[in-house]
């Protein structure tokens, strides 16, 4: 418990306002599950060297030359969402399903009539989604002998006692601290002049209701094209929005405490995150034999813009009518977040044109994330130092194979990205199955996949120097379904 004392001191030092960006903002917004059609879900998103699919806009746009037809395709989705957590001995299970669109894609193909060097090119625009923030979970537990009002407390306490008439007008306390005080939950002992809270006995029980939305959408512009049909070399420039929407209710049930006259109280937290980023990508494919080709992408390391909008309320009943509530201001803050590079390297093979397989590693070094540009002129030294101390390097593997028969494909697919933490009990590494069957002939193609997904992370119901760990165990599943044309 001192060492975690001590680390919140290093923390308050550096820290200039109360909503500082940490290490779980750095990795959503640099982390990326690539999404896009049916197919190539289906597949494991194992096509960067098998192409012809408006996807690989996001992984290697050389892909691009590989159409031979313009194109039309829309990609919506179904996904269901179920959260388990366990907190000291208690789970709790919760569930959510929703309806997304994933992608909508034009592919406008063309033959340039020359029998050498760029012999057809295909440039496209669309809509992907890269990432969806929806989720919904619960933590609950009897009170193991730490309070959110410990770090309150705490807070009024150190490094000196703050003076009561001056909680009010601090407003580095104004989400918190100065919220359980307006509402009793903190009274002061100027005997001691010493701060003290009103469940410091920890009865009764804590939850944390959460409800999490937002998605990262991308809007593309891609370009490929084919050089004799051995080398395809293409780009793609996004505009990225991202909007992430984070709502907790906290609470702690004393009911009848046998130390405190404190039935309850409750810390609502509201926050909302957005940005938008350009991003560019090069990538190349090359004819390396008759059944296999070679890919090699790069993604150029991008800076989002974000906003953040946040206020609190705190509520107390202390029974007979004891009820209490106040409100923070409502706050903002602009900063920059810039997200690492990566290497894609991927090849495909073609066995008697019946089937194909697809396999893809990718690399990005997690750690070189980093916050900056303030509004404030704040420099991030101490979370830039975190990011590069907790996070490392990230490997993906993707493969994929498809199998032919007439107008019918059957399609199956594996993922597996290793955590971005160095400890991986903060976030385990990631794996995702997927299969799929699709038909298509020389005008229509239609493809249906299934997705199933499943992550562990840790999460606090409060500031980690004083709440117990929760394991969260996330499984996802995706039912989606492609529709396209096709035209010369």
């Amino acid at each position: 418990m001192v060492y975690r004392l001590l680390l919140l001191v290093a923390i308050l030092v550096v820290a200039q306002e109360v909503f500082s960006q940490n290490l779980q903002d750095a990795v959503r917004n640099s982390d990326r599950f690539y999404s896009g059609t049916a197919r190539f879900n289906a597949l494991g998103g194992a096509m960067g060297a098998i192409g012809a699919d408006a996807s690989v806009a996001n992984t290697n746009p050389a892909g691009f030359g590989l159409y031979r037809k313009s194109e039309f395709n829309i990609s919506p989705s179904v996904n269901w969402r179920n959260t388990t957590t366990s907190y000291n001995g208690t789970d709790v299970t919760d569930a959510k399903a929703r309806l997304e669109l994933n992608n909508l894609a034009f592919a406008f193909h063309k033959n340039t009539g020359r029998q050498t060097g760029l012999t057809e090119f295909t440039w496209g625009m669309g809509f992907i989604r890269t990432a969806s923030y929806h989720e919904d979970y619960k933590v609950a537990g009897r009170n193991p002998g730490s309070s959110l009002l410990d770090k309150h407390t705490f807070d009024l306490n150190n490094p000196t006692p703050i003076d009561p008439s001056a909680i009010n007008s601090d407003p580095s306390l104004a989400y918190g601290a100065a919220l359980s005080w307006n509402t009793f939950l903190i009274d002061h002992d100027s005997d001691f002049n010493e701060y003290f809270h009103a469940n410091s006995f920890y009865e009764g029980n804590q939850s944390q209701r959460v409800e999490q939305r937002g998605a990262t959408n991308q809007y593309q512009l891609s370009f490929g094209g084919n050089f004799n049909d051995l080398v395809y070399l293409g780009a793609s420039l996004e505009l990225s929005d991202y909007l992430y929407i984070k709502e907790s209710v906290y609470s702690e049930e004393i009911n009848n405490g046998e130390y405190t006259t404190l039935q309850d109280f409750s810390f609502e937290e509201h926050l909302r995150i957005d940005g938008i980023a350009t991003r560019f990508r090069l990538g190349g494919i090359v004819q390396a034999t008759r059944f296999m080709r070679i890919g090699l992408a790069y993604h150029f390391a991008y800076t989002t813009r974000m906003n953040d909008e946040f206020d609190n309320i705190m509520t107390s009943d202390f029974g007979n009518g004891q009820w209490y509530q106040s409100n923070s201001p409502e706050g903002s803050f602009s900063y920059r977040v810039r997200s690492p590079g990566r290497m894609i390297v991927s090849t495909a093979l073609q066995v008697k044109k019946r089937a194909m397989f697809g396999l893809e590693y990718e690399l990005v070094n997690m750690s070189k994330a980093e916050f900056g540009g303030a509004e404030n002129g704040y420099d991030y030294e101490f979370e830039n130092r975190q990011i590069a101390n907790e996070l490392g390097m990230q490997h993906t593997l993707r493969l994929g194979g498809e199998y032919r028969k007439g107008t019918l494909a059957f399609r199956g697919g594996y993922r597996f990205a290793t955590s971005p933490y160095k400890n991986e009990d903060v976030q385990s590494n990631r794996s995702t199955f997927s299969a799929g069957i699709g038909f298509r002939n020389s005008k229509v193609y239609a493809d249906i996949s299934y997705l199933y997904d499943i992550q562990k992370t840790q999460v606090y119901m409060y500031d980690p120097a004083f709440a117990d760990t929760a394991d969260k165990k996330l499984q996802w599943q995706s039912v989606m379904v492609t529709l396209g044309l096709r035209w010369k």
